[in-house]
Protein backbone atom coordinates (compact mmCIF):
# COMPACT_ATOMS: atom_id res chain seq x y z
CA UNK A 1 0.00 0.00 0.00
CA UNK A 2 2.33 2.83 1.28
CA UNK A 3 4.85 1.59 -1.79
CA UNK A 4 2.06 2.56 -4.41
CA UNK A 5 3.28 6.43 -2.95
CA UNK A 6 6.39 6.02 -2.71
CA UNK A 7 7.24 5.97 -6.67
CA UNK A 8 8.58 9.17 -8.26
CA UNK A 9 11.58 11.04 -7.71
CA UNK A 10 12.94 11.55 -3.96
CA UNK A 11 12.94 14.70 -1.95
CA UNK A 12 14.62 16.06 0.44
CA UNK A 13 13.26 15.87 3.76
CA UNK A 14 13.85 17.12 7.54
CA UNK A 15 12.06 16.33 10.54
CA UNK A 16 12.56 17.67 14.11
CA UNK A 17 10.79 16.42 16.95
CA UNK A 18 10.52 14.97 20.19
CA UNK A 19 8.95 11.57 18.79
CA UNK A 20 10.14 9.17 16.87
CA UNK A 21 8.78 10.42 13.48
CA UNK A 22 10.35 9.75 10.08
CA UNK A 23 9.12 11.27 6.79
CA UNK A 24 9.93 10.38 3.03
CA UNK A 25 8.47 12.35 0.07
CA UNK A 26 8.71 11.90 -3.63
CA UNK A 27 7.55 13.76 -6.45
CA UNK A 28 5.60 11.79 -9.22
CA UNK A 29 5.77 12.25 -13.21
CA UNK A 30 2.08 13.28 -12.48
CA UNK A 31 3.43 16.24 -10.60
CA UNK A 32 2.02 15.37 -6.78
CA UNK A 33 4.08 15.34 -4.26
CA UNK A 34 3.70 12.35 -1.70
CA UNK A 35 4.55 12.32 1.92
CA UNK A 36 4.75 9.59 3.73
CA UNK A 37 4.65 10.05 7.41
CA UNK A 38 5.23 7.34 9.97
CA UNK A 39 5.03 7.39 13.80
CA UNK A 40 7.35 4.52 15.01
CA UNK A 41 6.00 5.39 18.77
CA UNK A 42 4.41 2.41 20.27
CA UNK A 43 2.38 3.83 23.01
CA UNK A 44 2.39 7.45 22.67
CA UNK A 45 -0.01 9.11 20.02
CA UNK A 46 2.18 12.05 17.80
CA UNK A 47 0.77 16.17 16.07
CA UNK A 48 2.87 16.50 13.14
CA UNK A 49 3.26 20.03 11.08
CA UNK A 50 4.50 19.58 7.79
CA UNK A 51 6.25 22.58 5.99
CA UNK A 52 4.40 22.38 2.41
CA UNK A 53 5.50 25.78 0.98
CA UNK A 54 2.87 28.58 0.16
CA UNK A 55 1.77 26.86 -3.40
CA UNK A 56 0.16 24.19 -2.38
CA UNK A 57 -3.51 25.17 -1.19
CA UNK A 58 -5.28 21.53 -0.54
CA UNK A 59 -3.63 17.97 0.17
CA UNK A 60 -5.42 14.75 1.04
CA UNK A 61 -4.67 11.89 3.19
CA UNK A 62 -4.69 8.24 3.58
CA UNK A 63 -3.95 6.57 6.73
CA UNK A 64 -2.34 3.52 7.81
CA UNK A 65 -3.68 2.15 11.29
CA UNK A 66 -3.91 -1.09 13.20
CA UNK A 67 -4.84 -1.95 16.75
CA UNK A 68 -1.47 -2.71 17.61
CA UNK A 69 2.49 -2.45 15.88
CA UNK A 70 2.33 -6.45 15.22
CA UNK A 71 -0.98 -6.70 14.79
CA UNK A 72 -1.76 -8.96 11.44
CA UNK A 73 -5.66 -8.14 11.48
CA UNK A 74 -7.79 -5.50 12.44
CA UNK A 75 -5.23 -3.38 9.94
CA UNK A 76 -6.46 -0.34 7.57
CA UNK A 77 -5.31 1.85 4.87
CA UNK A 78 -7.90 4.29 4.09
CA UNK A 79 -10.75 3.22 6.25
CA UNK A 80 -10.19 -0.32 4.24
CA UNK A 81 -9.12 -3.48 5.54
CA UNK A 82 -5.96 -4.76 5.07
CA UNK A 83 -5.81 -8.85 4.61
CA UNK A 84 -3.21 -10.70 6.36
CA UNK A 85 -1.63 -11.24 3.16
CA UNK A 86 -1.33 -7.83 2.71
CA UNK A 87 -3.85 -7.47 0.09
CA UNK A 88 -5.98 -4.19 -0.16
CA UNK A 89 -8.51 -3.42 -2.40
CA UNK A 90 -9.29 0.23 -2.11
CA UNK A 91 -12.47 1.60 -1.55
CA UNK A 92 -13.77 4.10 -3.65
CA UNK A 93 -13.20 7.37 -2.07
CA UNK A 94 -9.68 6.76 -0.92
CA UNK A 95 -8.04 10.34 0.77
CA UNK A 96 -9.44 12.58 3.05
CA UNK A 97 -9.48 15.97 2.28
CA UNK A 98 -6.90 18.41 4.33
CA UNK A 99 -6.80 22.34 4.07
CA UNK A 100 -3.43 23.73 3.41
CA UNK A 101 -2.92 26.51 6.09
CA UNK A 102 0.13 28.77 5.77
CA UNK A 103 2.43 26.61 3.66
CA UNK A 104 1.58 24.06 6.20
CA UNK A 105 -0.47 20.99 7.56
CA UNK A 106 -0.94 19.85 10.92
CA UNK A 107 -1.83 16.28 11.32
CA UNK A 108 -2.67 13.63 14.22
CA UNK A 109 -0.88 10.14 14.11
CA UNK A 110 -2.05 7.49 16.31
CA UNK A 111 0.44 5.43 17.97
CA UNK A 112 2.26 3.16 15.69
CA UNK A 113 0.70 4.56 12.21
CA UNK A 114 1.62 6.25 9.22
CA UNK A 115 -0.36 8.27 6.62
CA UNK A 116 0.29 9.25 3.17
CA UNK A 117 0.26 13.22 2.34
CA UNK A 118 -0.77 13.92 -1.20
CA UNK A 119 0.03 17.65 -1.90
CA UNK A 120 -2.04 18.96 -5.35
Amino acid sequence: MLFRSGTGRLLPVTTTAAANVVAHATLADDGRIRVIVVNKELSRPVVATIQVGERFRAGSVRRLKAPQATAKEGVTYADAAVGADGRWLPPSATEKELAVRDGRVTVELPAASALVLTLK
